[in-house]
């Protein structure tokens, strides 16, 4: 799908630093743009001149997958390097990946129609909503890679952690809407809440939730959709290797639980 760079605005220094965009919507390309709208952020300061682009998440759990899988995509897509930052707080680690070209933000904002400042409200970009199916596909494995969650609950009787719940949840009652539509589209039977108010901290805010759940939902999701990022990735295989996977566990746990190294029955008090 080729798309419209008129309104793209290359700055002297991106000039100097020979950065580029995309000529054609990739699926590589589609992939950013729904990490981009999970941890992405844009903020153009008029003052100064200034053009940001960060990406932040998870210190513990996600940063491996953006050293080794984020920056290198940004970097072949836009030939730019991303500056790092760590936050190693306990209760707010983080890790954020940023760069600054006015080139890549008018790109991203005029010609893919990703949001400056808050992404509150906002739906599919426009670009995505004209795409093929193979773009949306690769645009909501971004949105899951990000924001969505999979997790593993004991159900009945099981003492294990067996039963798998994908879940979805935002603020932005069109954008949920416009991903359960997509999910049904593609055979998935979801559970979906719109526009009701939830608690944060005894604060009431607008959700939206979606579910996917069972085995079944699983096996299609890998199937039709998958992740690339190892917090979700190691999951899966964790309940494809065992039939259940625990909860609470970090990346580094499962992993080592992946490679013998860990009795994943230490996470439960009787032996099976």
């Amino acid at each position: 799908m080729k798309l419209n760079l008129s309104k793209v605005e290359f700055s002297k220094k991106d000039l100097l630093r020979k950065i580029r965009v995309p000529k054609i919507l990739t699926p590589q390309l589609a992939h950013l743009v729904g990490i981009h709208l999970g941890d992405g952020s844009m903020v153009h300061n008029k003052e100064n001149y200034d053009y940001w682009v960060s990406y932040s998440g998870n210190l513990t759990e996600e940063y491996g997958w953006y050293m080794n899988y984020l920056i290198p995509l940004i970097k072949k897509l836009f030939n730019i390097d991303c500056k790092i930052q760590e936050d190693r707080r306990i209760k707010r680690s983080m890790i954020r990946i940023y760069f600054r070209s006015k080139s890549i933000l008018t790109f991203l904002n005029k010609t893919i129609g990703l949001p400056l400042g808050s992404k509150s409200g906002h739906t599919f970009p426009k670009t995505i909503i004209k795409a093929p199916q193979k773009i949306k596909i690769n645009f909501l494995r971004g949105m899951a890679d990000t924001e969505f969650s999979l997790s593993f609950k004991i159900k009945g009787k099981n003492a294990r952690h067996e039963y798998p719940t994908i879940a979805y949840g935002t603020s932005s009652i069109p954008l949920a809407k416009d991903i359960n539509s997509m999910l049904n589209y593609l055979g998935f039977d979801t559970h979906a809440r719109f526009n009701f108010i939830a608690y944060r901290y005894d604060v009431p805010h607008i959700a939206n939730y979606i579910t996917l759940n069972g085995p079944r939902s699983l096996d299609l999701w890998m199937k039709k959709i998958g992740f690339t990022s190892p917090k979700h990735l190691t999951k899966y295989k964790i309940w494809k290797k065992f039939g259940f996977c625990p909860t609470h566990t970090t990346l580094k746990e499962r992993e080592a639980i992946l490679n013998g190294e860990l009795d994943i029955n230490s996470f439960y008090s009787k032996p099976l």
